[in-house]
């Protein structure tokens, strides 16, 4: 059996938002709105542990887009 990654279940249930209604819906679109604030709350804890660091930034730009709501440069 396959090992799906959270961002291809995140797809999967993306997709199912477009074909589903009604309860099912709202239930699929309430998991996806929880999936991104774990993701949102992992990427601040990778800021937090940068910048905690020797002063080298691993932190990727998606994380850093992630936590701050902006595009890189803005």
């Amino acid at each position: 059996m396959a090992t799906l990654d959270r961002l291809s279940v995140r797809n999967m249930l993306a997709r199912l938002v477009k074909f589903s209604s009604g309860k099912g819906g709202r239930i699929v679109s309430s998991i996806l709105d929880h999936c991104a604030e774990i993701e949102a709350e992992e990427a601040r804890k990778r800021v937090v542990t940068a910048e905690e660091g020797n002063g080298r930034n691993p932190v990727g730009i998606n994380d850093v887009q992630a936590v701050t709501g902006t595009k890189g440069g803005e």
